[in-house]
């Protein structure tokens, strides 16, 4: 029993340790907002191309830090928009 917790904490000390030593590129692509879209329309349409996370909240706010959109700001149909891409460097 002793031997399955150690090996059990040693497999998750090895999976976090990959973890923190992810690194990644950063690719930049711009998008033109249409009449209608939000935030979260956008994030969605280009969340498939990054790798750094999967919750949609997240990458939300890294776009809004790469825009300088702060609380509730609108966006307009016409503004042109960074969505940065950080994508995981394969090592």
């Amino acid at each position: 029993m002793c031997k399955v917790i150690i090996f059990l904490l040693m497999s998750v000390c090895v999976w976090m340790a990959n973890g923190i030593n992810t690194e990644y590129v950063l690719e930049k692509e711009y998008h033109v907002v249409r009449t209608g879209q939000t935030l979260w329309q956008i994030a969605d349409q280009h969340m498939s191309k990054q790798d750094r996370t999967k919750d949609i909240r997240v990458f939300i706010d890294i776009i809004r830090d790469a825009n300088h959109i702060k609380g509730n700001q609108y966006i307009m149909p016409g503004d042109c928009l960074e969505i940065p891409l950080y994508k995981e460097l394969k090592k």
